[in-house]
């Protein structure tokens, strides 16, 4: 998604990276939702790591291994 230029890094909230892909005609993956996770466990954004979990079990990517230490490190 980065390189092909669709990612703007001034669009940090969840919504904004997340429908933007959508409109792209891209869906978020597990990998996806794991680096966005561990963007949260970086910033020590609890919040939005638990919509982020929320949002991923809603389309069917339940937490893997990697989820569950990245929120549990959040």
């Amino acid at each position: 998604y980065a390189d092909a230029d669709l990612y703007d890094p001034s669009e940090l909230s969840y919504e904004g990276r997340f429908g933007d892909m959508r409109a792209d005609g891209l869906a978020p993956t597990q990998s996806t939702f794991n680096a966005a996770l561990g963007a949260c466990e970086r910033a020590g954004n609890l919040d939005e790591a638990e919509l982020l979990l929320e949002e991923a079990e809603a389309m069917g990517l339940p937490p893997d291994a990697q989820a569950h230490h990245l929120a549990i490190a959040t």
